[in-house]
């Protein structure tokens, strides 16, 4: 949502006051599939090495 978002700003800043900007799908769906990627990555990660860092500071 954050990636549409700028890029609508882009385009109605650039049809508003001509700012020379370019609203482009390409920036939305790579910006998208990074954050998918990264978010399994970081998923993937949580499972190991990390977790076994962070689960004694857990207070339980």
């Amino acid at each position: 949502m954050f990636s549409f978002f700028i890029e609508g700003n882009q385009f109605v800043c650039d049809f508003l006051f001509h700012i020379g900007r370019v609203a482009d799908i390409d920036d939305i769906i790579t910006n998208t599939i990074g954050g998918i990627v990264g978010f399994y990555g970081l998923k993937l990660l949580d499972r190991g090495f990390i977790d076994k860092i962070i689960h004694p500071f857990f207070l339980s």
